[in-house]
């Protein structure tokens, strides 16, 4: 067990290493507009070097919500911190995607804090006020980006598998999503004439340009690795006990949301690749521990250089 920790940290270390010396060749400023309203000042900072640490901290700060939430809720029955390297390493590896923009960043963090707060309200319906905090976050986060508003419903569904679905509780979560507009709007903050909807493009809008051909490539690995992974690992969940099934029912959910997401809307995958790489590194790791018996490190170190190549390929392609 030991091993594996060392193993993870070296991964950790060399993956943060990497990302960023990939940040400064690709960042190009933070990008905004793309929330549900126009009147939300823009954000364009010119310290970049400054903006990428931030990024950078949070990433370790989602490292750090991950750990809290498998060693209170025990998702995966082991103390073992692969997913963190996973995680790691898949943020080095898609680093072109993620160098432009923290929202991504910011959305994977949201929904780990949220998933956090539902967990805890397992066959508690009388949790109003931790409902109705998860949909406030969300909904603070759609005036920012747009790809925060697809876990509202998720959540929702999150609420009937944690069984704490209730008349109360839905009725805290649509407080919750109202709230943010609501005081912003008080304020004079926000206009609501300036409200605008999102333009969905698919990753198949993208396919005949070569400058897509990597976010593609580095997209599709993510997506095939984590669902393949997803769906061995429901073979084996659903013959486990109640808790267990309905805990990580709610993170495939938003595990297979975040996989649709990213192909429905590509033109936005930004936002979506860090908790992409995130809830695909859950299911890894999840993955690793159902079947390590079977060699399944295999596998995993198929995936590690798979990463180093799309990384390469990223920074010198």
């Amino acid at each position: 067990m030991l091993g594996s920790r060392f193993v993870a940290v070296i991964m950790i270390l060399l993956s943060a290493v990497a990302m960023w010396n990939a940040w400064t060749v690709f960042v190009t400023g933070e990008p905004a507009g793309a929330g549900a309203f126009a009147s939300v000042p823009v954000v364009n900072p010119g310290a970049e070097s400054l903006w990428l640490g931030v990024n950078m901290a949070l990433v370790f700060v989602v490292m750090l919500a991950m750990a809290v939430l498998n060693r209170t809720y025990i998702l995966l029955h082991t103390t073992s911190i692969l997913y963190a390297g996973l995680f790691m390493v898949m943020e080095a590896g898609s680093s072109l995607i993620t160098a432009s923009d923290m929202s991504g960043t910011v959305l994977c963090l949201t929904v780990m804090v949220g998933l956090y707060i539902m967990y805890s309200c397992y066959q508690m319906p009388g949790y109003t006020r931790s409902i109705f905090l998860v949909f406030l976050l969300l909904s603070a986060g759609c005036i920012w980006q747009w790809a925060f508003v697809v876990y509202i419903p998720v959540m929702i569904l999150g609420c009937g598998q944690m069984r704490c679905l209730s008349m109360r509780s839905f009725l805290a979560a649509v407080i919750g999503v109202v709230t943010p507009v609501w005081i912003l709007w008080g304020f004079g903050v926000i206009s609501l004439q300036d409200f605008t909807l999102p333009q969905v493009r698919t990753v198949f809008a993208y396919l005949h340009s070569y400058d897509s051909c990597r976010p593609v490539a580095i997209m599709a690995v993510t997506v095939i690795a984590g669902f393949m992974a997803t769906v061995s690992n429901l073979v084996k969940i659903y013959g486990s006990n109640a808790r267990t099934r309905a805990f990580n029912g709610i993170l495939t959910t938003i595990t297979l949301v975040t996989q649709l997401m990213c192909v429905v809307d590509f033109g936005r995958l930004e936002a979506y690749m860090p908790l992409l790489n995130c809830c695909t590194a859950w299911q890894l790791a999840q993955y690793f521990r159902i079947n390590g018996d079977k060699r399944a490190y295999f596998s995993i170190v198929l995936l590690l250089v798979i990463y180093a190549c799309l990384y390469l390929w990223s920074v010198w392609g």
